[in-house]
């Protein structure tokens, strides 16, 4: 198993929270710097999960606020109601446009993974949270497309070339970052709860400081 690199600020801050050392808004705070030093943002969706799909604005200079992204997603029909879906798109479409994948790059992305350690697989983070860009872009993933990223990331960044002595099963696959971290990262159970309550409250965060005229 690969142990928590608490090197890493971020993983240092979560596991402080497991080890009842330290609370919350230390890695909250860690998690925010990182996000505004990438230009990208984490947001959690618990209305519609993941659409699997690239959204850019039409008027990148004035994209939807997230609270209006998310009253957007809240609207999504959970059933097979074929005429709530066409309303939906048509809502979505008056605000967003489909975009490119070079509009969420990875040169963005991958930096943000590796300074914070994100390791959080498919099946825990892809149901409900996007990932937004510079001028509005946001993008969403099924868990296997979330998997294939993270492997995407290790392997570019040489982090599973790092770990190969640590992990000698072979090697890791979209299938093991999608469904199989917990068999790969110690204590990787109660570090995927902790950091996804550290999302949760970064979130509720972000969107009271909008509300309030702040920075979020």
């Amino acid at each position: 198993m690969i142990p928590l690199d608490i090197r890493v600020p971020f993983v240092r801050a979560v596991c402080a929270i497991l080890e009842g050392r330290g609370g919350h808004d230390e890695a909250i705070d860690i998690l925010v710097a990182a996000e505004r030093k990438h230009g990208v943002r984490i947001i959690r969706d618990d209305g519609c999960g993941s659409l699997a799909t690239v959204m850019a604005p039409h008027d990148p200079s004035r994209p939807p606020t997230m609270r209006a992204f998310l009253e957007l997603m809240a609207t999504f029909p959970q059933g097979g109601d074929n005429g709530a879906l066409d309303a939906f798109h048509a809502r979505a479409g008056r605000m967003y446009r489909a975009a490119v994948d070079d509009e969420a790059p990875e040169e963005r992305l991958f930096p943000f993974l590796t300074e914070v350690a994100f390791l959080v697989g498919g099946t825990d983070f892809a149901n409900d949270h996007w990932i937004a860009y510079p001028g509005g872009v946001v993008a969403s993933w099924t868990q296997r497309a979330w998997g294939h990223t993270l492997a995407e990331w290790a392997h570019a960044t040489g982090w599973e070339r790092a770990h190969r002595r640590t992990w000698d099963s072979g090697d890791m696959t979209y299938v093991t970052f999608s469904f199989s971290l917990h068999g790969v990262i110690e204590r990787y159970d109660a570090w995927v709860a902790a950091v996804l309550e550290v999302i949760r409250r970064k979130c509720v965060r972000q969107m009271d400081e909008a509300a309030s005229g702040g920075v979020g």
